[in-house]
């Protein structure tokens, strides 16, 4: 979470490395270039803060987390995936 969001908040195309291969399906790495881009300028370079793991099991968890002291950014039970060793936001809206 902590890189995934300061790449988010610092405009960094290279954070769509940490996006999920779910997630990949239904987002381009120029759509996430563009949304951490947006992201950027209009919030500035961002921290996660509070991180709080509140359920995991084997290759998934849900956490919670916010980016810096932006209410809006809160996250509740978010869902991450684990691949490859990596832990990837996998928040995406399901594919079903």
């Amino acid at each position: 979470m902590r890189t995934y969001t300061a790449d988010l908040f610092g405009g960094h195309a290279d954070g769509y490395k940490l996006v999920s291969a779910r997630c990949k399906q239904q987002m381009t790495k120029s759509a996430w270039a563009d949304l951490a881009t947006q992201a950027h300028h209009q919030y500035g370079s961002q921290t996660a803060t509070g991180i709080h793991i509140d359920q995991q099991s084997g290759d998934l968890a849900r956490v919670s987390y916010g980016a810096g002291h932006i209410p809006q950014f809160n996250r509740k039970s978010q869902p991450w995936a684990r691949e490859s060793g990596t832990w990837r936001w996998d928040a995406c809206p399901s594919s079903n």
